[in-house]
């Protein structure tokens, strides 16, 4: 989860475009990191909630039960423009740690262009990189934006060898 807790202007109406990303596993953990860094923290943290409620104008009584008060708390300050839920990006996957071996594999076999991806994961599994070839698969531009970048090293071992001469279409590369 993630939220946008805006700044408030002095008469305490939300400030469109300002504000701090909180992230959260839930919406407790929101709330805690809300509570650390507000200067009106003290207290526990049901009582923070209330007291924030009530300065936005929200008199309603939240549930008992700790998460799903934090829920209902995010909700309502979201109504009054005080939050907003920000949708999270999803993250990729790191490359497993034998990616490169395996790429390498693919390389060297010589059956497929190495921007291929679909025909890389593959070889990838064929050759006995399981972990790698399913990588490739679920993250398809993640794999070409590492070979383009150079964050592999295979298309600078297939283009240069020592002297900077190019080796593309050589046999004895």
């Amino acid at each position: 989860m993630l939220i946008l807790l805006r700044d408030t202007g002095l008469d305490g109406q939300p400030i469109i475009g300002s504000g701090l990303l909180i992230p959260g596993e839930t919406a407790m953990e929101v709330v805690q990191k809300m509570q650390a860094t507000s200067p009106f923290n003290e207290g526990a943290r049901h009582a923070y909630m209330c007291r924030v409620l009530d300065a936005a104008g929200d008199e309603e009584a939240l549930p008992k039960d700790d998460e799903a008060a934090a829920r209902a708390f995010l909700e309502r300050l979201a109504r009054h423009g005080l939050v907003e839920f920000v949708k999270e990006e999803p993250t990729e996957a790191a490359p497993p740690e034998q990616l490169e071996k395996a790429l390498f594999a693919v390389r060297d076999s010589g059956l497929t262009n190495m921007l291929d991806h679909p025909m890389v994961a593959r070889l990838a599994r064929k050759y006995g990189f399981p972990k790698a070839a399913d990588w490739i698969e679920a993250n398809p531009t993640g794999y070409t934006g590492l070979l383009l970048s150079g964050g592999v090293r295979l298309l600078r071992d297939n283009f240069h060898k020592e002297g900077g001469e190019p080796c593309a279409g050589k046999r004895d590369c």
